[in-house]
Formats: C-alpha cells, sequence, structure tokens
C-alpha cells in the first residue's frame, strides 16, 4: 500500500466514507486524483496487489491511457520474469557443471601401488622341484622336469608358457599323468601353494636392497608386501601409506633387485627382463601401464599425480568405490575367458569378487584351452561398460628415463628409482554450479528485479483468495507518484520534516543508490566482457577412434625402378641407364618430393634442358603429365602387402590392409594411414600391433633397405598434418601411448577459429604452404595434392626443379592459423629400445623389421569446456540483487521514475510554449 503523504481519512467500508475534516471540499473536488477516491478502488483488490510494482498504477491511474501503458510494461516485465526464471530451473535441473582445477602443494605425497613382478611365472627354485621329481620319477629328465613345471603353471593360468601348445596329444597326455601322479595327494589348490611355498620366488631373494627418503630400509618387511597379479603370478606392490617426503633425489624410492630364475626357459636361467606396473590399487591390480626394465640400466620413473573428486555420474563414475575398479576388470576377464567357458576359477584368483563358491579349474581342463584363454587376451574380453571407476580417485603419469651402465652391476641385476619430481599434485574438483541457495537466489533476483514480489506475496495470493469480507484502512494518499512508495526510504525520506534526520536519511539513500549503480556497473561490465571459465571434465568412454597415425618410409623412391625404366625404353629405346634414372629423379623432385637436392644439384644446364625434352616426351606418351605422376607415385609404388607384415588387436591377428588406407603426405610421397579404427579395450587389451617391413630407397640412399620409418600423428581429415612426426628406427621396439583431450571453445575467441568449415591447423598450413611456395607464384600445383584443388594445373616439373631449394623448405612467415574452437588432440608418449628377440622368443629377423604398439592407457577423454561466467539469466539475477538489496526497486519503478520525468519536461515544455505564446500576444 503507499505510504502517508499528504491527507487522512477514515473507512469503514466500501461504501462509507468519512473525510478528515482538515481536507476542504473544495481540495477533495479539485485534486486530480480524487485523494481518498484512491482507497476507495483500491479496497477493491487485495493488499499483495500492491507489493507488485507498478500493479497499482495499472489498476489506479486516472486515465485509460496511462493504465494501458503500464498494462503493457507489467505484461513484458512478467514475461521477461518467467523466461528467465524458466532459464533458471532449466540450468538447475540440467545439473550443469564447472570444474576446479588447483595445484596444492604438500609437505609429502603417498606413492601409488607400484607392482614389480618377473617377466614370466616360472620364478621357482628348479634344483629342489627336480629333486622332488627324482624321488617320485627317478628317470625323469631335465627336459621332462621342465615341461611338467610348464603344465603345471600354465595350467594354473599363466602366460608366456606357449611351449605348451606346440606339445603333440600324445605328448600333452604323457606329462598330464606325470603330473596327475606327482599331485596325488593334494587337491589342485593345496598343490599350487605347496610347491609355491617350498619353491616359489622368495621376496629377500628378489628385492635386494631398498632406500626411501635417503634411509635405508628393509624392502620385504617396510616396503613391499606380495600380491599376485592376473595371468602374471607373484609380485611385489609397495605398501599403502608409503609418503615420499623429499623432492627428487632427496625423497625417491630406490630399489635394487636381483634376476628371478627361469625354469622353463631352455636359453638361459634367468629372466633378462621384469615388468613394473603403477596404479591407483592396492588390492588388485589389473591392466595397468607396465614397463619392461632391462638388466644392467638405471631407470628412473617420474610420477604425476593428480586428484580426481568427480560428481557420480551414470556412465562415467561411481561412489561405490574409490579408484579404479581392478577387481571388477579381473573379475570380467575372469568371466569372458575362464568360468564364463568352464565354470571354474584360477587358484589364485579365487578372492576376487563374484568367484565365491565356484571351484578351482582342473589343471588339465586350462591347458587344453590355454592359447584361448590364458595366452592371449582377445579384444572385448572385458567389458569395461560395467567396471566404472570411482568418482573419487588419483590417478598418476608415468615417464620413464634410461640409461645404461658402462659396466654391469654388482649383486644386483637391476635398478629402479620411483620419484615424484615435485611434492605437489593436481586436484581436480567437479561442482555444480547452480546450487540450491544459488538456485534460489536466481529466482529471486528475477522476481525482485522485473516484478518486485517475492515467495510472500505468492502466499498472500493464496491466502487472500480463500479471505471475504471488507479490507479496512485508516489512511490514504495521493495515487500520482505511487513509484516513490516502490523505492525504499523515498517515501520516508519526504515525510521527515526538514532537519539533520531528513539530511541523515538522504545521504543514506544516496550512499544506496551509488553502492547500486557502481555494483551494478561491474556487473554490466563482467558480462559484456565475456569472461568465462574452463570446465575440466574427465569423460569415460566405451571405446575411442585411435588418431590417424600415418606411417610413411623416409624416403619416398619406394617404387618398382625396374618397371618405371621399361616404360621409358619403350618410347626412347637408346637412352642410356644413368639417362633414364636422371629422368626419374628430376619427375619426382619435379612432382614436389623431398630429399632430392642434393641429387639434382649435379644436373648442368644441358641437362636439365636433355630432362625437360625427356619429360615432355613422357607425358606426350602417357597422355597428360597426371598419367605419368599416378604411373609412377600410385601404379608402380609399394602397396599395402608390401609394407606391411603382420597387424593384430590385442590378441588377435587382423588384415592391415582392412584398417590402413593409401594416403599422400605432402613433400613425403606415398603414406598409409590408419583409418576410422576404434579401441574398445583398455591399454594392454587394446593395443594395435604393427610389423612394418623395410622398404628399398632407390636413389635418395641407394639401399637395399631404409632405416628409418616416419611416423605423423593426425586429426580425422584429409590432409596429414606435418606435425608432429617421429623418426623410428629398424629393429627397434615402439611403444605409442595416447591420451586424448577434447577441447570446446566459446566462439569468437581470437585465440581459435569457430568457421564450421575449418579443417585444423595442420590442413591451414598445408593450404598456407601451398598457397605461398607454389599456388600463389605459379599457378599449379603437384599431382597429389590435386585433391585440394581439382581445377588446378598439374606443376610442370621444369618449374619446381628450378627453384626447388626454395620450395622445398617447410618454413614460411606469419602463418595465421589457429587451432579450431571444437577438436579433439592427442598427446603422444613414445618408448623406443631395441628388440630383444630372445626375450620374444623369435629367432632374428631375415628382414629389418619396424615393430609399433599403439594404445589409449584409459579410455577417457579429457574434456576442456570453455563457459561465459555470467549468463543473461545470471545477469540480470546479479543486477536485480543488487537494486533490491541497496534500494528495493525494480526494472518497473524505473520505467515509473522515466515516465515521471518525461511527464514533468512535457509539463514544462508546456508551461514555456504557453508563456511564449502569452508572451507574443501580450
Amino acid at each position: 500500500m503507499p505510504e502517508i503523504e499528504y491527507y487522512e481519512c477514515t473507512t469503514c467500508n466500501n461504501k462509507n466514507i468519512k473525510i478528515n475534516q482538515k481536507v476542504s471540499k473544495k481540495q477533495f473536488n479539485d485534486n486530480e486524483d480524487s485523494i481518498c477516491r484512491c482507497f476507495f478502488e483500491s479496497d477493491k483488490y487485495a493488499p499483495w496487489m500492491f507489493e507488485i510494482h507498478g500493479l497499482s498504477q495499472a489498476l489506479l491511474s486516472k486515465t485509460l491511457r496511462r493504465r494501458a501503458i503500464f498494462w503493457i510494461i507489467l505484461f513484458g516485465c512478467a514475461s521477461l520474469c518467467i523466461a528467465m526464471t524458466t532459464l533458471v530451473i532449466l540450468e538447475y535441473l540440467n545439473m550443469q557443471t564447472a570444474t576446479s582445477t588447483t595445484i596444492k602443494i604438500v609437505p609429502s605425497l603417498e606413492l601409488p601401488g607400484i607392482t614389480i613382478c618377473p617377466k614370466v611365472a616360472d620364478a621357482l627354485n628348479f634344483t629342489g622341484i627336480y629333486d622332488n621329481l627324482k624321488i617320485n620319477f627317478p628317470n625323469i629328465t631335465i627336459q621332462e622336469s621342465k615341461d611338467l613345471i610348464l603344465y603345471f603353471l600354465a595350467g594354473h593360468g599363466f602366460e608366456n608358457m606357449d611351449d605348451i601348445t606346440t606339445f603333440n596329444r600324445s605328448y600333452l597326455e604323457y606329462i598330464g599323468d606325470k603330473y596327475t601322479y606327482w599331485s596325488r595327494n593334494y587337491s589342485t589348490e593345496l598343490f599350487f601353494y605347496h610347491i609355491q611355498d617350498l619353491y616359489g620366488l622368495k621376496c629377500k631373494d628378489f628385492l635386494i636392497k631398498c632406500d626411501f627418503n635417503g634411509v635405508d630400509m628393509d624392502c620385504c618387511n617396510e616396503i613391499f608386501r606380495s600380491m599376485v597379479v592376473m595371468r602374471r603370478g607373484l609380485c611385489f606392490q609397495s605398501k599403502p601409506g608409503l609418503k615420499q617426503k623429499e623432492v627428487d633425489d632427496l625423497g625417491k624410492l630406490t630399489v635394487r633387485i636381483n634376476s628371478p630364475p627361469s625354469v622353463t626357459n631352455t636359453n638361459y636361467s634367468y629372466q633378462k627382463q621384469i615388468i613394473v606396473l603403477v596404479n591407483d590399487n592396492f588390492n588388485y591390480v589389473a591392466s595397468a601401464q607396465r614397463f619392461y626394465i632391462n638388466p644392467n640400466t638405471f631407470n628412473r620413473l617420474y610420477i604425476s599425480a593428480r586428484k580426481i573428486e568427480l560428481l557420480n555420474h551414470k556412465n562415467d563414475c561411481s561412489n561405490k568405490i574409490v579408484g579404479v575398479d581392478a577387481g571388477c576388470l579381473v573379475k570380467e576377464w575372469l568371466q569372458k575367458n575362464i568360468f564364463g567357458l568352464q565354470n571354474c576359477t584360477l587358484t589364485y584368483l579365487k578372492h576376487i569378487p563374484g568367484t565365491e563358491g565356484l571351484p578351482i579349474c582342473n589343471v588339465s581342463t586350462i591347458v587344453n584351452f590355454y592359447f584361448l584363454t590364458i595366452q592371449y587376451i582377445r579384444s572385448g574380453s572385458t567389458n569395461i561398460t560395467k567396471c566404472l571407476p570411482g568418482c573419487h580417485r588419483w590417478e598418476y603419469t608415468t615417464s620413464l628415463q634410461q640409461g645404461n651402465s658402462l659396466k654391469d652391476f654388482e649383486g644386483y641385476n637391476f635398478s629402479i628409482d620411483f620419484t615424484y619430481n615435485s611434492l605437489q599434485y593436481q586436484e581436480i574438483t567437479e561442482v555444480y554450479t547452480t546450487t540450491i541457495p544459488g538456485f534460489m537466489s536466481q529466482i529471486g533476483g528475477q522476481f525482485g528485479f522485473c516484478l518486485g514480489f517475492s515467495i510472500l506475496t505468492i502466499l498472500q495470493i493464496n491466502v487472500s483468495l480463500k479471505c471475504d469480507g471488507p479490507r479496512p484502512h485508516t489512511k490514504c494518499s495521493h495515487c500520482s507518484n505511487l513509484w516513490k512508495s516502490e523505492l525504499h526510504g523515498l517515501g520516508f525520506l519526504i515525510s521527515l520534516k526538514p532537519g539533520i534526520g531528513r539530511y541523515i536519511w538522504f545521504i543514506i539513500l544516496l550512499i544506496g543508490i551509488s553502492a547500486a549503480i557502481y555494483l551494478t556497473s561491474l556487473v554490466v561490465e563482467e558480462y559484456f566482457s565475456k569472461k568465462t571459465t574452463t570446465l575440466v571434465k574427465i569423460q569415460r568412454n566405451n571405446k575411442l577412434l585411435y588418431p590417424y597415425i600415418t606411417l610413411c618410409p623416409k624416403n619416398a623412391d619406394t617404387f618398382n625402378v625396374t618397371a618405371i625404366r621399361k616404360d621409358i625404353w619403350s618410347f626412347k629405346p637408346a637412352l642410356p641407364k644413368k639417362t633414364v634414372d636422371n629422368l626419374i629423379m628430376y619427375a619426382l623432385a619435379g612432382g614436389g618430393i623431398d630429399n632430392y637436392g642434393p641429387l639434382i644439384s649435379n644436373f648442368n644446364s644441358g641437362d636439365m634442358i636433355e630432362l625437360e625434352g625427356l619429360m615432355n616426351s613422357w607425358i606426350k606418351q602417357k597422355g597428360s603429365i597426371s598419367n605419368v605422376y599416378k604411373f609412377i607415385l600410385e601404379d608402380m609404388n609399394f602397396n599395402c602387402t608390401e609394407f606391411f607384415k603382420n597387424c593384430y588387436y590385442g590378441g588377435n591377428d587382423i588384415d592391415c590392409c582392412s584398417i590402413f588406407k593409401s594416403t599422400f603426405v605432402l613433400l613425403r610421397g606415398k603414406c598409409f594411414t590408419l583409418n576410422n579404427f576404434y579401441q574398445r579395450d583398455p591399454d594392454e587389451i587394446g593395443k594395435i600391433g604393427l610389423v612394418i617391413k623395410s622398404l628399398p630407397s632407390a636413389f635418395i640412399s641407394n639401399q637395399t633397405y631404409q632405416l628409418q620409418l616416419v611416423v605423423y600423428n593426425s586429426n580425422p581429415g584429409s590432409d596429414i598434418r606435418l606435425f608432429p612426426r617421429f623418426y623410428l628406427n629398424v629393429l627397434d621396439w615402439n611403444r605409442f601411448r595416447f591420451t586424448q583431450q577434447q577441447y570446446d571453445l566459446l566462439a569468437g575467441d581470437s585465440q581459435c577459429n569457430n568457421d564450421p568449415n575449418y579443417k585444423g591447423r595442420g590442413s591451414c598450413f598445408i593450404t598456407q604452404w601451398l598457397n605461398e611456395k607454389i599456388i600463389n607464384k605459379y599457378k599449379c600445383t603437384f599431382w597429389y595434392m590435386s585433391y585440394r584443388s581439382p581445377n588446378m594445373t598439374i606443376c610442370h616439373p621444369s618449374i619446381i626443379i628450378k627453384n626447388y631449394n626454395d620450395i622445398m623448405p617447410l618454413d614460411i612467415q606469419s602463418i595465421p592459423c589457429l587451432q579450431s574452437c571444437k577438436r579433439h588432440e592427442t598427446t603422444v608418449e613414445l618408448i623406443s629400445r631395441p628388440y630383444n628377440f630372445k626375450l620374444a622368443g623369435f629367432g632374428k629377423d631375415t628382414l629389418p623389421l619396424f615393430r609399433i604398439e599403439m594404445s589409449h592407457t584409459l579410455l577417457q577423454t579429457e574434456l576442456y569446456k570453455e563457459i561465459i561466467t555470467t549468463t543473461v539469466p545470471g545477469f540480470i539475477s546479479q543486477i536485480g540483487g543488487h537494486s533490491g538489496l541497496f534500494l528495493g526497486f525494480t526494472i518497473i519503478t524505473i520505467l515509473q521514475f522515466l515516465i515521471v520525468i518525461l511527464k514533468t519536461i512535457k509539463n514544462m515544455y508546456e508551461k514555456l510554449k504557453n508563456d511564449d505564446l502569452r508572451f507574443i500576444l501580450w
């Protein structure tokens, strides 16, 4: 209700009004707003109606035009309020989240679960076992003893017992009968533990020396404990609670290790490798990132930690566990490979949740299906969709540095250091962007700024609908300038008598106005500056697209040079072989292939003229320059079967030519690119393995076999970006590990390109390079790049040859290429080392080969999403909060104030106009 202004009256009901004696009849009749009639009319309406700013003006204004204006204003503000409130509610119901990333510096940091395993599970005391076997089988040979141990280990589900698959049926039955007699007094489970207890690997014989935080410690009692690992057998894992207290060298964990014995191997008595696994789970060890450690090398494993605290999402994580659910992964492998097929479980894995009550598998059962169940993990052998990681977990990134020792270690064979480079971790916390208090605050801001009512107003509406009878009042005021009562404190200021009280209240009101204006200006500035924050989210995937890995011979002269020579001699039979070879090099260098600079530099001017003429003849003979290059670079070049020797995914062989496609790389020539292949299993289970042949180089290196292979990492698309690239050496084993990031940046950001047709920075660089080096200067393009400009002329080799040294360098200035705002990127970690044929169980290659293994370590994507900190609903809520907190006015109050100003200006204008008219008439 409006506050007291000038006049008073008493009212008994809506029909009986007694006017205060102080108000003369003339004053009452002359008042433009009918002072007490205002309240006579207002008694028709509930009090809550006057709590909605502007509604009193719409109901009680004298003129129809003024009422219509305020009804339109009210309708507009109500519509805005409903729309913005709906957006706020939808935002809250969508449970939008944001992620805070913080670097935490701590005095100590707990080590992850570090598990050290012999590479093969046959780390047993052969002498002791052999003596035992001689008691049972006096005539048994050493080889039969080894085969019997092999049978025992394979039947209990340990990998790398490949030789068991080479036994013929009769010999397998012979060894099986011996095993049955040997274990006659024990059950399958008891005999397994009997052998392990008597002849198994002992910690003190394996882990020789440990040093942690600069202090010598007992490896077996203070640092490590026994742990069984799926398919690996007995290993040793660091105990929970080990905390590094000093940085890097000062706090590192150093472990000196003896080479474990190898009972079943016929080439050596001790194992030449051990395996290190790092994960966050101290109860179970599944497929984790593994490192193969060689003897007499210094190995340092740098560890980086991040603590992830996500909100519970159905398909991303679960609050039921903490960390990675390794137990689930092991159970899924058992389900797919063991008890799903044989309705039994393995002795050393019977403690896995979900296997309770299952019998122990008979050794002969596992041996008969060893190849399918144990040795090779098939793709899909673990259903990762059932094994959600914990929403609260630690993730560890590891980097291995290796260096050969100048001499063999004394007293031990392996040396490994584990350390955090710095005592800090990255904390990633996901929170809801709108909490319940924030949600209520935003709703209140919308209601307050647009209409000026609250939840009490809504409650009054409900109550008033149930009440009848008059609404008595004792006071009334002018119905004009009702906005003064909506600006909190202004009515009180006007009612005060002149004096110190009025001045103090005026100052308070001025401070409130100033604070509201200042804070509102900050909100407006923040909104229009489009300030952003970045949401970091870990998204789990059932499958991940492999990056477009492109494999290229280092030198492009891998074609059938004999067939090309014959083709040239078909129309120029008298040409010398040297001239023919020069023509081939001329064509390739002129076709935009790199590394021919030293060869064509030997051509003199006479050679150039001759070769240009021969090239024209060749073009004429083939019909077009495109046909010449198609013949050399495609028809006569190497094909898929000549390039790939073998491909496999997990434990399954796959057709290389079905997953790779032929492509061309700028300046490099013909290559093969991995095409739309998905990884569906984690890490080692889902890795791709490639064995690639070394191709000849006819001219550039003049070698029968090239010694290097070039690998490019690209995003899906027709262009192969030139960076990053990796050079792999022949006879090396190369392990690529991928981590995928997804970027979703806001449009208009000067740091990225938001054009939906933009193909990324790699493609942009190729476009800029071709335009600057070739197209703009010579109005032509390379044959193998003509797919980008189908109507562009193919460059004649003479043009490229004359400018070869200027064209070939990749460097160009001022590259206007930005990353795409919406993109996927893949971080690559590469480990390379000479391939050990003995450890792999193969004879040496008869031909030089390249070996590559690659996989995503985790089937997850790190999402980096840029979001605006102040949305439109939030912007309005904040303005409503500031104006409501300091002054209690709304947008309707402002509009009413503007109307009063306009009306005052109009009245002044009319007065001046009338004064001028009277002056003229006078």
